[in-house]
């Protein structure tokens, strides 16, 4: 039997990679907050574990909240736009 195996480990580079294609392309500087917080966050995971973005909206549905959990703690970003949650993630950066 043949099974797979794991032979590649996770570099933790992500955030790095990211704002070096941003550089390049200034279209995407709208979501450019929360797809570095979405990097941060993967390479905070690779190399200190226990941390995870969670996204949805709030309880009365008046504005989207994503929630970066590190170690017990979080910290919130949001608005009434995906956008607007982009640029309210920048200052957790």
């Amino acid at each position: 039997m043949k099974l797979d195996e794991n032979k590649t480990s996770l570099n933790a580079d992500n955030l790095k990679m990211v704002r070096e294609y941003l550089k390049a392309k200034t279209a995407d500087l709208m979501y450019q907050g929360v797809l570095c917080l979405i990097a941060d966050a993967l390479d905070t995971a690779i190399v200190d574990g226990d941390c995870y973005i969670t996204i949805g909206v709030t309880k009365p549905k008046d504005a989207i909240l994503l929630t970066v959990h590190h170690k017990g703690a979080k910290g919130r970003a949001g608005g009434l736009t995906l956008s607007e949650v982009s640029k309210d993630a920048e200052r957790l950066l």
